[in-house]
C-alpha cells in the first residue's frame, strides 16, 4: 500500500493506494496538476482516508451524467478534485 497526500482549497486529504491501483496510476503522481479521484471513504477512529480506485487529470476528465451523491445520501464513495501535495 502507498499513502499519498492531496490538497485543495479546503484542506489536505490522506489517500491510500492498494498495489493494483498504485501500479496502474503511479506514473500520473509525478505531475503537479489537478486530479479527479474516485474511491471509498473510510474512517478509523478520527482519521478519514480515501482508498483510491480511480484517478484522472481534471483537464482530461469528462463525467457521465449521474446522480449527485448528496442527493442519494451515499457518502461512502466520492469524486473530488484535488491537487497532489508537494
Amino acid at each position: 500500500m502507498k499513502f499519498v497526500s492531496f490538497e485543495d482549497t479546503t484542506g489536505i486529504y490522506e489517500t491510500v493506494f492498494i498495489p493494483k491501483e498504485y501500479n496502474q496510476f503511479c506514473h500520473m503522481l509525478n505531475e503537479m496538476r489537478p486530479y479527479v479521484l474516485k474511491g471509498k471513504v473510510e474512517e478509523d477512529f478520527t482519521a478519514v482516508t480515501l482508498t483510491v480506485h480511480w484517478i484522472k487529470f481534471l483537464d482530461r476528465y469528462k463525467e457521465k451524467p449521474s446522480r449527485n451523491l448528496t442527493e442519494t445520501g451515499d457518502h461512502s464513495r466520492i469524486s473530488t478534485w484535488l491537487s497532489k501535495k508537494a
